[in-house]
């Protein structure tokens, strides 16, 4: 069976190819589901993302005003500028290249389409005050200041001329030294393999630092010191000097951004409804091939 939307057909080839785009995505949220649960799932909303895609594009070419030819010509060499010119686009695409009319066809029903999403949210109005608010404050942690750390360290990186043992037999004894009351900075400076600033590392946020590092630091009160640890680098010491919880910015300082990003939800919005509206007098068929 093979799918008509108004009489178009559509490739199952299509549908396929959007259910690869969305695989990675589905799989990694959806990953209680069957082998066979995923594809059907998959399948489904493949098939919906196409049917509205052909409902845009069939009601972008459908609009009378036509697309003058000079933008299509500027576009069209825009494309060809940015293949590296046309003895570079024919040196890429060579026999698949669909020729400069096809091209030119290609580009006037992307303009057609950009038109048409403008035109759909050109009348919306601006957002008011208590949806700017309501949705700053249900995506609070987007406009949040992660929390940060301060943190020094002592490391002995392995290297053909220092095995694992001998390194952490190093920062044993530095340790020892440490916990006595020597200064940190100053043993960086003797025995570190970073001792730039005393082997401080200044203020950073998670995801910053390579994960075993950060497990460790993350998990030490102020002032406090680490035993001896490993990570892809070596052999660390490390003690935090201070910490700085994380906080929300204040809606004035992001409104702009905010704004903008609730801007684009209405528009999304509008655009669903006008796709709604064209699929509830579409002719969406299913044909014998």
């Amino acid at each position: 069976m093979a799918l008509y939307v108004n009489g178009e057909r559509i490739d199952d080839a299509q549908i396929e190819a959007e259910m690869e785009r969305l695989r990675p995505d589905y799989e990694r949220v959806f990953v209680e589901q069957s082998p066979a649960e995923q594809d059907e799932q998959l399948r489904r909303w493949s098939r919906e993302n196409i049917i509205e895609a052909a409902l845009m594009r069939q009601a972008a070419r459908n609009d009378p005003d036509p697309v003058p030819a000079e933008v299509i010509e500027r576009a069209y060499q825009a494309y060809v500028d940015e293949q590296g010119g046309m003895d570079k686009l024919f040196e890429n695409l060579g026999t698949t290249f669909p020729g400069e009319q096809q091209v030119k066809k290609d580009i006037e029903q992307r303009l057609r389409l950009e038109r048409l999403l403008a035109r759909i949210g050109q009348d919306l109005p601006a957002p008011g005050e208590k949806e700017i608010r309501a949705y700053y404050e249900a995506n609070i942690d987007k406009f949040t200041f992660p929390e940060t750390i301060r943190a020094s360290h002592i490391v002995r990186h392995i290297t053909p001329d220092v095995e694992p043992q001998q390194a952490k037999q190093e920062l044993d004894k530095v340790l020892i030294e440490l916990q006595n009351g020597a200064d940190l900075a100053d043993l960086a400076a003797r025995h570190s393999d970073c001792p730039d600033r005393g082997g401080d590392l200044g203020y950073f946020a998670r995801g910053q630092m390579v994960p075993a590092f950060e497990e460790v630091v993350f998990a030490l009160p102020v002032g406090a010191l680490s035993e001896v640890f490993e990570t892809e680098y070596g052999f660390h010491i490390a003690t935090v000097t201070d910490r700085k919880p994380s906080v929300p910015c204040p809606l004035e300082d992001v409104r702009q951004v905010v704004t903008r990003q609730v801007t684009q939800q209405l528009r999304q919005k509008a655009i669903e409804r006008f796709v709604d509206a064209q699929k509830a007098s579409a002719r969406i068929e299913e044909k014998p091939d």
